[in-house]
């Protein structure tokens, strides 16, 4: 039995933490501290730091504009 993703999940699963993780990336590396950038996103300074080591938020990768 085959399963597959419906675009939905690939969205949640995929996209939406790409997303997370490129701005939260940037936001570290203008200056702004994890807790104050994941404050900014509405989410956990945890998920901040696993978005910035790789963790999460891997699977899509951004590049030149739209990034």
């Amino acid at each position: 039995m085959i399963i597959m993703e419906t675009p939905c999940q690939k969205i949640v699963w995929d996209l939406v933490p790409a997303i997370r993780a490129s701005l939260a990336i940037e936001l570290v590396n203008k200056g702004q501290s994890q807790a104050a950038s994941a404050k900014l996103l509405g989410i956990a300074p945890s998920a901040v730091s696993q978005y910035i080591s790789g963790k999460r938020g891997y699977r899509i990768e951004f590049q030149g504009e739209t990034k």
